[in-house]
């Protein structure tokens, strides 16, 4: 039942999400709010891969899965947050750190802002 669900959605997605968004620019026609929108669906993203890559990731860019001080894959919590917080603690891989310092290098400071954070997408 759940794949369906996943196919469904994705579905939707395909169809609406255009449409959603012409229609956020126009309805909101303010800079701030339509970056605010924008920020959300990014944090939304965010949650999502973090849900669907957790195991891959706990593999890939954790040193030590049993020491981490958060793991990747809570629906709840963001790849950025998770990152952070790992690799503020030195306990990701060659890997997890060119990821945070990736992410550092498109937004300065992300990771360690998004560790600092709550998980609330609160701006």
């Amino acid at each position: 039942m759940g794949i369906l669900l996943v196919i469904l959605a994705r579905v939707l997605q395909w169809l609406f999400a255009p449409l959603f968004v012409i229609y956020a620019i126009v309805k909101l026609r303010n800079f701030k709010k339509v970056s605010d929108y924008f920020h959300n669906i990014a944090f939304g993203r965010d949650q999502l891969g973090n849900t669907m890559g957790g195991p891959l990731m706990n593999n890939l860019l954790l040193k030590n899965k049993s020491k981490a001080p958060k793991l990747y894959g809570n629906v709840d919590e963001t790849i950025s947050h998770i990152t952070g917080v790992n690799f503020l603690a030195g306990n990701t891989t060659w890997l997890g750190n060119f990821v945070a310092k990736v992410l550092n290098k498109v937004d300065k400071n992300h990771v360690q802002n998004a560790a600092a954070a709550e998980q609330d997408n609160t701006q």
